[in-house]
């Protein structure tokens, strides 16, 4: 209900941030399998794009992105992304940064901004007002809503409609992942050919 609020939307924020702290320490497998690991993008930021596509109801058609180094797998990526709404904004995802966990959202409209369960609207005259609930405070699996998710699974295959978060939006997501690390790859200057700054792309057909 806070989203109409913000009036027009020019720019969005999210971050997935999981790395070592002293009560935990960084598991070298942490993310995919002991015989393959796979970066903190696709491993974590996953999250962070599903967010993008659900809170905006648009999916991710373009990205640019970057890396600080040519670790493999990628430890730190940072996406510029489009939705085909129109909406830029930036994601990036870490799981080698110390400090503890952090799901941070933030976004922009020409009325207002929301920064994480705090959300400053022009027609409060700029007080910040409080977001019912408490943002992600885990990154532990059993934070995570499956109860609420499998009701609202099994409620819509009972109604025969759409889920919140459809097979599509999620195979979405985890191209938007993958493209994401790739593309990153090529910010690095390696010695394959980069693909063009603007190039959009799409995931129609594929």
């Amino acid at each position: 209900r806070y989203l109409p609020r913000l009036g027009e939307l020019t720019h969005f924020e999210i971050d997935y941030w999981h790395g070592p702290t002293c009560e935990r320490e960084h598991r070298a497998h942490e993310y995919g399998t002991r015989a393959c690991e796979i970066g903190a993008m696709l491993g974590g930021g996953c999250y962070a794009v599903d967010m993008a596509q659900f809170l905006f109801e648009s999916p991710i058609v373009q990205v640019q992105a970057m890396t600080p180094n040519a670790r493999r797998p990628q430890r730190t990526t940072l996406a510029i992304v489009r939705c085909e709404n129109g909406l830029t904004g930036k994601i990036s995802a870490t799981d080698e940064a110390f400090g503890r966990y952090a799901f941070n959202i933030r976004i922009l409209g020409r009325q207002g901004r929301i920064d994480g369960n705090r959300a400053e609207l022009s027609q409060s005259r700029g007080d910040d007002l409080m977001i019912p609930g408490e943002p992600p405070a885990s990154g532990a699996v059993s934070c995570h809503p499956f109860g609420p998710m499998i009701a609202e699974f099994v409620s819509c295959v009972r109604r025969g409609v759409e889920t919140s978060c459809s097979l599509a939006a999620a195979a979405n997501t985890h191209k938007v992942c993958f493209k994401t690390e790739e593309k990153a790859r090529f910010s690095l200057g390696g010695t394959m050919t980069a693909p063009p700054v603007d190039e959009p792309w799409a995931f129609t057909g594929d």
